[in-house]
């Protein structure tokens, strides 16, 4: 609640954004919404620790500029992951 409060909400002429920008400032290139290895593991505890292999976060992210960060999506759904037995870490 607090985040949608303070970011969110336009104080001064009212209402709520829709959106929110990636970038934290001109330099960083959409850091905002990525995560390292390390971040990852202090969040997700061991039973969701499956979540790194399946948003394939990993020693080597997808940033040109810190290559630690990685973006966060599904490449493979949970089930083919799975099947092909490339869950690492798990």
């Amino acid at each position: 609640m607090h985040w949608l409060d303070s970011t969110m909400t336009d104080r001064e002429r009212g209402g709520f954004y829709a959106s929110q920008d990636a970038d934290i400032n001109l330099d960083d290139d959409g850091d905002y919404f990525t995560w390292t290895l390390e971040e990852a593991r202090v969040v997700l505890d061991p039973p969701n620790w499956i979540s790194h292999a399946l948003l394939d976060i990993g020693e080597l992210g997808d940033m040109h500029h810190n290559p630690a960060k990685n973006v966060l999506y599904v490449q493979q759904a949970l089930e083919e992951k799975a099947e092909s037995g490339n869950t690492p870490g798990v």
